[in-house]
């Protein structure tokens, strides 16, 4: 690792994603491809201190430090904490669940299960903290826009699959659907409660059959 100046500052600040803006004065025009290998490193630094010491402790400078990269390195691709974080989360890519399956039913339970696993804690972690800060609301912003909506929109599209081939009630409200599923996820980890077998599959059959056995 290239040691660097405690006092070194980054070449640019990128934005969301680790872009940066070439349009702007004195900002360093596009270079040669990051380094994926050391972008990747990163990312599973953070997600990893997201989990051991949680947001608040973690930083850009000890992310670096566990990722075995200068300080600069991951300023280069990240604008700040939150862009970090973020970015980290999204890169786990969206919980499994084909969107055009023929059995769209039990592919929204194997989203919910997936979503519980891999996502739930670190969105609560993150979440939380951003709420609770009234200093930072882009970076919530920034976090509803990569991290939950995506996640919301597929959760939705399962939905209404599931109502065009008759496995959910026709008459179902798809956004307050996926707002009970998911809801139901992040209730169970503010009370700190174990997921149970099958909770998934039950929670998905209180939506109902189809219309008439609601």
């Amino acid at each position: 690792m290239t040691p660097l100046d405690a006092t070194a500052t980054p070449e640019a600040a990128p934005g969301p994603g680790g872009t940066v803006d070439a349009a702007c004065p004195g900002v360093r025009p596009p270079g040669r491809p990051r380094d994926e290998q050391a972008t990747t490193a990163i990312t599973e630094a953070a997600l990893r201190q997201l989990e051991e010491v949680g947001y608040v402790r973690m930083s850009m400078e000890s992310v670096a430090s566990e990722a075995g990269v200068a300080r600069a390195t991951v300023y280069r691709r990240f604008r700040d904490k939150a862009d970090l974080i973020t970015a980290a989360i999204e890169r786990r890519g969206v919980p499994g669940g084909d969107v055009r399956s023929d059995r769209p039913r039990a592919a929204l339970v194997a989203f919910l299960e997936e979503f519980d696993q891999r996502f739930a804690e670190s969105c609560v972690e993150v979440v939380g903290t951003l709420i609770g800060s009234r200093d930072d609301r882009a970076a919530l912003e920034l976090h509803r826009q990569r991290i939950v909506r995506p996640r919301v929109a597929h959760a939705r599209a399962l939905v209404v699959r599931a109502q065009e081939l008759g496995e959910l009630p026709a008459s179902l409200d798809p956004d307050l659907a996926v707002q009970m599923l998911t809801g139901s996820v992040f209730a169970r980890r503010v009370a700190g409660l174990e997921s149970e077998r099958s909770w998934a599959s039950r929670a998905v059959d209180m939506l109902g059959g189809r219309d008439g056995d609601v």
